[in-house]
């Protein structure tokens, strides 16, 4: 049984309409109400089916309790204290095997990309350490460093 009592699981339809590259957006639940679930979630995902997963994961900053309560009472909280939090929610999820990271606005592009290439190059180079190669042709790694 699917969701909301449907015949079949969002697995099931996407074979019947012949998706040839599904991804798995998992639900960014926010601080306090699951966000390490979340995170779980995109192991158990590409473990268990086989299947990229990935997310807006910051929506979990956005819509932590406190983080909006100290945004409205700090008025340099919005330019200081909440770019690192936003940008960190990702790169937690690129660390633990996020497919693909949801950034937000496209304005965000400027803040989040940086940190996501410093993120793949550490992890690249991690991999060489224990002998493993980096098979990706465009990668941080060979273009960054």
């Amino acid at each position: 049984m699917g969701g909301t009592g449907q015949a079949k699981v969002m697995l099931d339809v996407s074979k019947y309409v012949v998706l040839t590259s599904p991804l798995v957006d998992v639900a960014a639940t926010p601080l306090g109400a699951g966000a390490g679930a979340t995170i779980r979630s995109v192991l158990a995902i590409k473990g268990r089916l086989g299947l990229p997963a990935g997310g807006g994961f910051h929506n979990m900053a956005s819509a932590w309790d406190w983080m909006k309560k100290y945004r409205k009472e700090d008025p340099d909280a919005k330019a200081e204290s909440w770019p690192p939090v936003d940008i960190g929610t990702n790169l937690v999820a690129q660390i633990m095997g996020a497919n693909f990271l949801l950034y937000g606005p496209i304005e965000n592009v400027k803040r989040v990309f940086p940190a996501v290439a410093m993120v793949d190059i550490m992890l690249a180079e991690t991999a060489k350490d224990l002998g493993l190669t980096t098979l990706a042709e465009v990668h941080p790694i060979k273009k960054l460093v």
